[in-house]
């Protein structure tokens, strides 16, 4: 079986490649854009002061033809057929920005929950994606640009589920589990303040607005069942008080 990081060590190599809309991996040539301008438009392919003409000679993809080639070559999608970045999106499993691993799909989502662009995550903050014919393929921090994960069911993927301890983090606490705590949900999207280890007002908010978007008991207590949520993968144990 395929493995997420299998994925990504066929897709890295191809950094500097060119984007093509409704491109595979083919080598740009003048008839490829004359053959997809005509089914597509000439509003994908020329633009004010560049134009795909640029990838002539070079492998080209768009965003989602990337991973589909990419999944082609693992074996992964016989006939190399072409899915749409809302069609990676629905057919993934959703998982939260903390839980990404290596070969897990970055989603561009609109206000009407549909993906209009899909990345690969690298690891260690880094995505390579099939950006734009300006850009062409690319490997791009996160960011906050990235808005939906989800990830592939005909991948496997390694899960470590690390053992969280913790003391209960009450209201005016801190420390370095408060620290832990704020920059997760700063992750996430949930404003907790300044990542200052002070469980202060703003944080606390930031507990209630998770509790409340992951369907959890609304308390502001980040007890063990709102931070197994927060902290994604992790099985988290209640850390014992000193004999």
């Amino acid at each position: 079986m395929a493995t997420g990081k299998n994925l990504v060590d066929i897709l890295v190599p191809k950094i500097g490649s060119g984007y093509v809309y409704g491109g595979q991996g083919q080598i740009c040539t003048m008839a490829m854009i004359n053959t997809l301008m005509a089914r597509y438009g000439r509003d994908h392919y020329y633009f004010k002061g560049y134009s795909a003409e640029k990838w002539i000679g070079k492998p080209s993809f768009d965003c989602s033809g990337f991973v589909s080639w990419g999944r082609y070559m693992l074996g992964l999608n016989p006939g190399h057929k072409s899915y749409s970045a809302n069609g990676y999106y629905t057919m993934t499993t959703r998982i939260s920005k903390l839980q990404l691993l290596a070969g897990d799909l970055c989603f561009i989502v609109n206000s009407d929950g549909h993906a209009t662009h899909v990345g690969v995550y690298m690891g260690n903050g880094y995505v390579v994606q099939a950006a734009s014919t300006k850009s062409g393929v690319i490997k791009t921090k996160l960011g906050t640009g990235w808005s939906g994960y989800g990830r592939l069911k005909d991948l496997v993927q390694v899960v470590v589920k690390p053992t969280v301890e913790y003391t209960e983090i009450k209201f005016g606490a801190n420390g370095p589990e408060v620290y832990q705590m704020q920059k997760a949900l700063a992750l996430l999207n949930y404003n907790p303040g300044p990542l200052d280890g002070v469980f202060g007002p703003l944080t606390l908010t930031a507990v209630r607005a998770f509790q409340k978007g992951n369907q959890l008991y609304v308390d502001g207590r980040p007890g063990q069942q709102t931070l197994s949520v927060l902290y994604g993968t992790a099985d988290v144990v209640p850390k014992k008080a000193a004999a």
